[in-house]
């Protein structure tokens, strides 16, 4: 299972608009960076799941992420509160 980090750009509109509004955290409503990968191996259960969760935690440092379907891929994302540090944002269109 690998993530291939994609740019924005290539995301459409629509997904970009669910964006990061604050952070829970210490209420920092400034520019939140967010990053987008797709993962290029098909989820089919729950030890596959948990094989992502790990390798996100592990190659990215998160431990939390968004994710969705998108042009028939598994697309995920992260951001983090570049005040505080914490993963717990608020996202909204």
């Amino acid at each position: 299972m690998q993530l291939k980090e994609i740019d924005s750009s290539q995301i459409s509109q629509e997904i970009r608009d669910f964006r990061p509004i604050a952070c829970i955290n210490c209420n920092y409503h400034g520019h939140i960076p967010k990053r987008f990968f797709i993962v290029e191996l098909s989820i089919n259960n729950e030890k596959e799941y948990d094989e992502l969760c790990l390798l996100i935690k592990e190659k990215l440092g998160f431990e939390s992420f968004g994710e969705t379907g998108y042009d028939d891929v598994y697309l995920i994302t992260v951001c983090r509160c570049p005040e505080c540090g914490s993963e717990n944002i608020f996202e909204d269109f």
